[in-house]
């Protein structure tokens, strides 16, 4: 039978597999037939389901079109025909929301019994019911309702058979989806007062008055009945002299550890780092253990509101009252103690905290650990910062929090940990987005978090307000900030990536900020957690910090115009230095930049300050070809779009055309190239000029390959652009390999190759040997195969997977020639490997093509056919000596009785099936 689900997004499962329904509107159609549970749906309400107040004209035909095409699927039977319109019929299927309300209206009498049968039918639920439909709102909210209920009957069933912890964990997810739904806060108080804790059951109901207060309801007869049934045991227990973290430690255990061994030998320790990092719980988590100490005090700093506080509440913590000379009455009380004084969050008080440490650790034995966003800089004191989460614990801290409020992410860790790096693994952030996870998805809150960090709000008992949102986090940071280091700190909100100092100043200083004053000034802010030091004079923001002080930058130009000027002339300098011995050092420094260089490039459009644009695209023109990191591919088509005839569209068109050509539209490739072209004929035009031969090359015109390369040569060289003669002279020595004429290509691969030493780039010595041994490939094979495997090599040592793919596909085509199938296998599929790794779609069939030879060659007549019909039905056919083999080979295969059925299955073959079949290619022996 036909499973269809709909608590969640729709979906349809049989014996075989998933079934596909079709687009969003043919499964909008289908949501509304099965939300009617059996009942005729009229056309003209279909019509405004499907798209509201205005259908198309066409809407019923095509109504009929969707029907008919979900019937193919589901069965003739599925979908019924009665006026006025049309009844799915659910006798015929196995529908998940069905089971559900079955499996919840037949519980068993047991508490056990019905854990079992309630969690089978949450499990049934994969998100919000009718997901992606607002026109079924009605219907998904009742779902939702029952959904809600079935989770405080796991939660009452758990807490009777004495599982409090998940009973727990199932009121809160009730909580989590409706803040005011009074009969989960009951439970919630009934759990943590059948586990023995009274005072976070009395706590609970004091937050719900709280907040029906607000919005002007009382209490039900309910909600005093609980409260007195767990206020009397209130006063018998003990208080404990540490907070009551709310939650299980996760990760920090090397963190522990250092503070342990610190602390152990050091008489001051502070534990530094930004706001959200997870300082207060670190040290909390080691004074819970046993550390050795006779006794041990917490005082909380971040509600004390002056620095005349500090000492009070100190003395407080301890037990004693001191009317006169309260700070020689703390002292005395130390003296005859020894333990751990913890003093928590002490930033903002820095200077009266540091006065009265100093006197505590001249005095007594005590060892006093402190908290803050900087160090206290007092004698003797040892800092610890506390960096990011690392991976896995970043990882453990969402999955933990996300299950406490319904959802379970453990098949995704790759997204999970995605968004874990969009808050730069900071506990507090990936807590606030994990308590989101019960009505945000993960595409949701990645989308969300990388517009704003409005979405990390997650107001929770005992917190203070500071720590309520991120966004108050920061503020409390930025208020303590002097005028000038708040300036600093707005203006360098312009870089998306790490930056130097260099850069740095060139950004903020201006106005009434020097150049001189900007070194001292972030070292403030790094001595204050806002900025991070990296290595050498490198620094980097937090993204949250970074979201903040953009949102106090507000749409103030002059930093962001001197952002992109700078990124203009480090692309420059980054070209000039890919084409040099230094290639590994400015790849990285291209890397590194590669988010402002982004950022840079959608200030200048939005700004139509075209130059700038025209320099990065231009210095880093090669990089892309060469490497194509899938994070600029889109940059051409976007200033194309919007260039409007400035003199930055044949540069423009360039990169929109290899964009193109990597993703497989050669077409659209040769479009963008001739458009760019056609609007200068000046030494700008050498870039798409470039392209439309190296386009023409893959699809066989190689006159027009020979003419597009002579005349980017011409301009290339009216610019002493030597990395231009190289692309245009290696492009005609490889049109000429492609025709057959070897002679002229050694030639013309010989003399570049001497060019391209000279350089001492990796990169342009591999592009050499590479073209050299495809010119040799018809005279030479020993040394063609010897040129491509230096190729590799170099081109391996420079990350360029560019042509690593392209050497290693011409290897192989090498080592056909001579009969080596085994290393003919071993060279295609590692330059198959390589152009799917990079997402180089018309490369990808390529090596396709060439592995469905070798496999007609050594007898695999299905794959070899099966290949060479999805090469072909997807326009990849060869041409030239490759194409005289690949008829040959097809010719021999055709004689096979199964040959029209092989070429069959390869017509419907995508690149991704083709691929996978292309891999997994083996050689008989």
């Amino acid at each position: 039978m036909i499973r269809i689900s709909v608590l969640g997004p729709i979906a349809a499962q049989s014996e075989d597999g998933p079934i596909d329904l079709g687009g969003p509107t043919q499964r909008r159609l289908l949501a509304s037939l099965v939300a009617a549970n059996g009942e005729v749906v009229s056309v003209p309400t279909l019509l405004e389901h499907l798209w509201g107040e205005d259908p198309p004209p066409t809407g019923p035909a095509t109504i009929q079109s969707y029907v008919s095409r979900l019937r193919r699927e589901l069965g003739r039977s599925a979908i019924l025909t009665e006026s006025p319109g049309y009844r799915f019929d659910p006798s015929e299927f196995e529908i998940d929301a069905h089971t559900f309300v079955a499996l919840m209206s037949n519980l068993p009498q047991g508490p056990l019994e019905s854990v079992e049968v309630v969690r089978q039918a949450l499990s049934l639920w994969r998100g919000p019911a009718f997901e992606d439909f607002p026109h079924l709102d009605i219907e998904a909210r009742a779902l939702h309702e029952r959904r809600l209920t079935a989770e405080e009957k796991l939660a009452s069933s758990l807490r009777m058979v004495g599982d409090y912890e998940n009973a727990l964990t199932a009121a809160d997810r009730v909580i989590a989806a409706e803040h005011l739904r009074e009969s989960a806060w009951i439970e919630r108080a009934l759990i943590l007062h059948a586990a023995g804790r009274q005072p976070e059951a009395i706590k609970t109901l004091d937050e719900y008055r709280s907040r029906i207060a607000e919005i002007g309801l009382d209490p039900s007869p309910a909600l005093s009945q609980a409260e007195d049934s767990v206020f009397e045991e209130l006063a018998r227990l003990p208080v404990s002299p540490l907070p009551v973290p709310p939650d299980e430690f996760i990760g920090r255990e090397v963190d522990i550890e250092e503070l342990g061994s610190t602390i152990s030998s050091s008489s001051l320790v502070t534990v530094t780092g930004p706001g959200g990092m997870g300082k207060t719980r670190l040290v909390l988590e080691f004074l819970s253990r046993d550390i050795g100490a006779d006794n041990v005090w917490f005082v909380a700093l971040g509600s004390v509101g002056s620095p005349d506080g500090v000492l009070p509440a100190i003395l407080n913590a301890v037990g004693v009252e001191a009317r006169d000379q309260p700070l020689e009455t703390l002292i005395s009380r130390l003296q005859t103690s020894s333990g751990v004084l913890c003093l928590d969050n002490c930033e903002h008080v820095i200077d009266e905290v540091a006065d009265i440490v100093s006197a505590i650790l001249l005095n007594t034995q005590v060892r006093i650990l402190t908290t803050s966003r900087e160090a206290l800089n007092v004698a003797g004191e040892v800092s610890i910062n506390l960096g990011p989460l690392d991976e896995k614990g970043a990882l453990d801290l969402f999955l933990e929090r996300s299950r406490r409020v319904g959802a379970d992410f453990a098949d995704d860790d790759r997204r999970v940990s995605n968004l874990c790096e969009l808050v730069d693994r900071m506990p507090l952030a990936i807590e606030m987005a994990a308590s989101r996870s019960s009505v945000l998805t993960l595409e949701d809150m990645t989308d969300r978090l990388q517009q704003r960090i409005d979405l990390l709000e997650r107001p929770r008992r005992g917190d203070t307000p500071r720590h309520q949102t991120l966004e108050a986090l920061v503020s409390w940071s930025y208020d303590l900030l002097t005028s000038s280091e708040q300036t600093v700190f707005r203006r360098l909100s312009v870089f998306s990536g790490p930056f130097g100092l260099k850069a740095a100043t060139h950004v903020v200083s201006f106005d009434t900020m020097t150049p001189e004053q900007v070194p001292g000034l972030i070292a403030s802010l790094v001595e204050r957690s806002l900025v991070v030091r990296r290595s050498g004079d490198g620094y980097r923001m937090l993204r949250v910090l970074r979201s903040f002080a953009a949102e106090r930058l507000g749409n103030e130009v002059e930093p962001r115009l001197r952002h992109a000027e700078f990124f203009a002339g480090l692309s420059t300098r980054i070209g000039d230095g890919l084409a040099g011995p230094e290639e590994a050092r400015w790849i990285e420094v291209a890397q590194a930049a590669t988010d402002d260089m982004a950022a840079a490039i959608r200030f200048s459009v939005e700004s139509a300050h075209f130059d700038f644009v025209s320099d990065i695209l231009e210095g880093l023109f090669d990089w892309f070809y060469h490497r194509q990191p899938p994070a600029i591919v889109d940059w051409g088509e976007t200033v194309l779009a919007a260039a409007n005839g400035h003199e930055v569209t044949p540069i423009a068109s360039a990169w929109a055309s290899l964009a193109a050509m990597k993703r497989g539209d050669v077409e659209l490739a040769m479009e963008y190239a001739e458009r760019g072209i056609a609007f200068s004929d000046g030494p700008a035009a050498r870039f798409p000029m470039f392209m439309a031969g190296d386009v023409a090359c893959y699809i066989g015109d190689l006159d027009m390959a020979l003419e597009m390369f002579d005349k980017q040569l011409v301009r290339a060289s009216s610019v002493e652009d030597t990395v231009g003669v190289i692309d245009a002279v290696a492009g005609e020595a490889l049109a000429l390999s492609y025709q057959g004429y070897y002679d002229k290509a050694l030639a013309v691969a010989e003399g570049i190759e001497q060019t391209a030493r000279k350089t001492g780039s990796p990169t342009y010595i591999a592009y050499a040997d590479y073209t050299l041994g495809e010119a040799l490939i018809g005279s030479d094979h020993s040394r063609a195969i010897t040129l491509f495997s230096r190729a590799v090599e170099r081109s391996r040592s420079v990350n360029n997977r560019f042509i690593e793919g392209m050497a290693l596909t011409a290897q192989g085509w090498a080592y056909m020639q001579v009969g080596d199938g085994p290393a003919a296998l071993e060279s295609l599929k590692g330059g198959l490997d390589v152009y799917r790794r990079i997402g180089a779609v018309s490369y990808t069939w390529t090596a396709i093509r060439y592995l469905a030879l070798l496999a007609a060659q050594t007898g695999d007549g299905e794959t070899a056919t099966v290949l060479m019909s999805a090469a072909s039905a997807a326009g990849r056919w060869p041409y030239g000596l490759d194409e005289i083999k690949w008829n040959q080979a097809l010719e021999s295969l055709s004689d096979d009785d199964r040959f029209v059925d092989w070429k069959a299955k390869g017509t419907e073959m995508s690149i991704e099936d083709a691929s996978a079949l292309a891999a997994a290619i083996e050689l008989s022996d």
